[in-house]
């Protein structure tokens, strides 16, 4: 950021929270795939944690839309799902 401001930059941040989608993803795809498997899955301490995933599509038309928008400055965006889970 500071290196935009001073080569007078706009700059934009695209901050998503744990992505998933079509399998490929390295991280809700290889939970679910454990406790398919094992059909348990070890959580450590109270797992009190919310989560609020994105999917891959809604990232890429967050980007779309970040690189189709006038921008000034210095922006940052955390992109989320529309529903938190515990």
């Amino acid at each position: 950021m500071t290196w935009s401001r001073v080569h007078e930059v706009s700059l934009v941040i695209l901050q998503p929270t744990l992505i998933y989608g079509y399998g490929r993803d390295e991280n809700i795809t290889k939970i679910a795939t454990f406790i398919k498997k094992f059909r348990i899955f070890p959580i450590l301490g109270e797992g009190q944690g919310e989560r609020q995933p994105v999917h891959v599509d809604d990232v890429a038309k967050a980007i779309f839309l970040s690189l189709s928008l006038p921008h000034k400055g210095q922006k940052s965006y955390i992109i989320s799902g529309g529903e938190v889970l515990t």
